[in-house]
């Protein structure tokens, strides 16, 4: 029964889907036998969201403010344990026009943290989530001594359809800069930050250069970098 996180009541992979390789037995024991268990006010924060319409018992009812939150969301759940009717649906609602539902299959509840590719199908899509709502303010010009010089990265791979970030670095020569990105031997239309967001529904590999000027019309090509597309 503890393999599985499931009896009678609750179904295997209901917890943790181990049997289909998307849980870490060793890290699952380790956390829940050193690790007090969610704050009970997240417990209720979360029920509120999903289906609590009234509770007589609370002075402040979480569901009556949900109205109130306008700020974007970004929402994972694991299909076989709070979410198998396969959509995200919030009774209460919220004022967000911004929302992101992933819902991840074959995934039980503790693998969303400790499972074998919540690394790569939760961490870093949040993080490229993260990295999408964050405005990019280019830094005020500091006056530079030195040569020209930039750099790109780094190389990664990842999942067709996701999304990764490039950025690179300049240093020396006189700020502020201009920026162009190539794919490739191509220069990318619109590809003019210190940022470049790409994303691939085509496996392969990809490779990336960003030509950088300053103030005085020097320039540099930063080394390349590869997008490798599974």
């Amino acid at each position: 029964m503890e393999y599985n996180f499931g009896n009678s009541a609750i179904p295997p992979g209901y917890y943790s889907n181990l049997n289909g390789g998307y849980g870490n037995i060793t890290q699952i024991e380790y956390d829940i036998a050193n690790t007090e268990w969610i704050p009970q006010r997240q417990v209720l924060e979360n029920t509120a969201m999903g289906d609590w319409v009234n509770c007589p018992y609370m002075t402040y009812d979480y569901n009556d403010h949900y109205s109130e939150i306008a700020v974007p969301i970004l929402a994972f759940e694991s299909a076989n344990f709070a979410n198998v009717s396969g959509t995200f649906h919030f009774i209460n609602g919220t004022a967000s026009n911004d929302f992101t539902g992933v819902l991840l299959q074959n995934y039980g509840h503790l693998d969303v943290f400790f499972g074998t590719n919540s690394a790569r199908d939760v961490s870093q899509p949040a993080l490229n989530w993260m990295i999408s709502h964050t405005p990019i303010v280019q830094p005020t010009p500091i006056p530079q001594t030195g040569p020209l010089s930039a750099s790109a990265f780094t190389s990664v791979t990842i999942l067709k359809g996701e999304t990764w970030y490039f950025v690179v670095q300049a240093i020396g020569g006189a700020a502020p800069y201009k920026f162009q990105w190539y794919e490739g031997n191509t220069a990318i239309t619109g590809a003019t930050d210190m940022v470049l967001a790409i994303s691939k529904t085509t496996s392969g590999t990809y490779t990336y250069t960003c030509q950088v000027t300053d103030l005085k019309g020097n320039t540099v090509t930063t080394n390349a970098v590869t997008l490798t597309v599974l």
